[in-house]
């Protein structure tokens, strides 16, 4: 059986060795510190899910969620954030994330999600 493909970006989460690590057991994880470089590998890549991770100095990455689902409408994005803006959270789900946690994550929690999620 083919592995589902998963993008881990954002500046803090591509970090998260035991986050990479859990995840890699059940898909084949990318691991993107810029945010930006999603659509480029959307276009070249059939991806299955993205933990997002929008940077806190970038307020338009909440965009990119629109960007996102406009190269592929099938993708499940799962946001992680810090911040305590809640109509930025909700414009997040208005284009189209399944899902959102709050940092500090809990890694378990995540992976029962992202299994759930692809399956």
């Amino acid at each position: 059986m083919k592995k589902s493909v998963v993008i881990v970006s954002g500046p803090g989460i591509a970090s998260d060795e035991e986050l990479f690590l859990r995840l890699n057991k059940m898909a084949n994880v990318m691991k993107i510190h810029d945010n930006k470089r999603i659509c480029a590998i959307l276009e070249e890549k059939k991806v299955d899910l993205i933990l997002f991770e929008p940077a806190n100095d970038v307020p338009a990455d909440i965009e990119m969620v629109r960007q996102i689902k406009g190269l592929d409408h099938t993708v499940k994005i799962v946001l992680i954030d810090d911040r305590q803006n809640l109509k930025m959270t909700a414009r997040a789900f208005y284009y189209g994330v399944q899902d959102a946690f709050r940092k500090p994550y809990k890694i378990d929690l995540i992976v029962e999600r992202v299994n759930t999620l692809l399956q």
